[in-house]
């Protein structure tokens, strides 16, 4: 089950913000520097309550500080509005033994059911926020994944950096459009 930690409950949250800090170096792109985490974002974790957390996103309105800006830091003027946020931080921590990668098929299994549990976890985000398009900034791999896996429609991908291999994907919400 995914939990949504916001401005309003981050200190109930404190332990799974920690755990999920550190699960997340171990997946880290270099777009997952701390200097994004800030009282604005807003956290998607899937949290097992026997096995702790195994996967998140970070949120961030366009409108505060985020990778985007950051890494684009041209014609963005568009996108900074309190409607659009970004995401550059997707992880989906597959350590634990029960998704090794060498069991191909319950590999896949998990990354379905992960894939597809952040997909209704961002709908629900999206319409509490009222966020009506996201750009996620990340590798090809994780958009393609999301796309295969939890069956998200990404409405334009543009490849930011071919060496890092790092797109920007716009994923427009549902909830808003």
């Amino acid at each position: 089950m995914f939990i949504i930690i916001d401005a309003q409950n981050k200190s109930m949250h404190n332990q799974d913000l920690m755990e999920m800090f550190t699960k997340r170096e171990q997946d880290a792109l270099y777009l997952d520097d701390t200097v994004y985490d800030h009282k604005d974002s807003v956290y998607l974790l899937l949290n097992d309550n026997e096995t702790g957390i195994h996967g998140g996103i970070r949120l961030n309105p366009m409108t505060t500080r985020n990778a985007v800006i950051d890494m684009l830091q041209e014609d963005v003027d568009t996108y900074v509005q309190p409607c659009i946020w970004e995401c550059s931080s997707v992880f989906f921590n597959t350590s634990t033994e029960a998704s090794n990668q060498s069991e191909p098929e319950l590999f896949e299994h998990y990354c379905k059911y992960y894939y597809q549990a952040l997909k209704g976890a961002l709908s629900h985000a999206c319409a509490r926020f009222q966020i009506g398009l996201l750009l996620f900034m990340n590798t090809r791999n994780e958009i393609e994944d999301m796309e295969f896996f939890g069956g998200m429609e990404f409405s334009k991908t543009l490849m930011i950096d071919a060496e890092k291999d790092l797109v920007l994907a716009m994923y427009s919400t549902p909830n808003l459009q």
